[in-house]
């Protein structure tokens, strides 16, 4: 999620949520299984993100959230079947 709106009490609001990634990776290793199939396993390293909220309330009014500059890091590992034509 990179924007979150609300309206509460006739007062509307938005959060934005602006990413800022860093270097990603994939490495794999699969096997050939005949002529035609093959099964692999890979791993994706997505790298950190970082989030800073920005508010803007009904009157047009910013605000920005410095304190908690939260961080994350991603990564997923995928089982992959090929076929080959």
């Amino acid at each position: 999620m990179t924007t979150s709106k609300w309206k509460l009490n006739g007062e509307w609001g938005e959060i934005k949520y602006p990413v800022k990634t860093s270097f990603g990776f994939q490495v794999g290793a699969g096997i050939m299984a005949g002529d035609f199939f093959s099964f692999g396993v890979h791993f994706y390293g997505l790298g950190k993100a970082k989030f800073t909220e920005k508010y803007k309330d009904s009157l047009g009014n910013h605000y920005t959230d410095d304190t908690d500059n939260t961080r994350y890091s991603q990564s997923l590992i995928m089982l992959r079947l090929g076929f080959h034509f």
